[in-house]
């Protein structure tokens, strides 16, 4: 069993909406925001995008930069080399 310290000192045991509020948060970054509102069972899809969808921002951030730096391979990956350049008329122009 989970045993954390109060204020106090006291000894504090998980209840059951700490588990609930840690499995919010920890879903909440893998699946849309419905499927949390359905696996949560939350009458609205307000009360998960109020207190889960977008609460962290270092792993937002992190997803940003994955998807971004695949884009950003898949581009360059596609770039063909420039036909070279050839120099009409000795390279003089008229």
């Amino acid at each position: 069993m989970f045993i954390n310290q109060n204020r106090d000192g006291s000894s504090k045991f998980a209840s059951g909406h700490d588990f609930r509020r840690s499995f919010g948060s920890r879903w909440a970054p893998k699946v849309m925001p419905i499927v949390l509102k359905e696996r949560m069972r939350h009458e609205s899809i307000e009360t998960p995008m109020a207190f889960y969808v977008g609460k962290n921002s270092n792993l937002t951030a992190d997803a940003l930069w994955r998807v971004q730096s695949v884009e950003l391979g898949e581009m360059l990956s596609n770039i063909q080399s420039p036909e070279p350049v050839h120099e009409l008329g000795g390279g003089q122009l008229n």
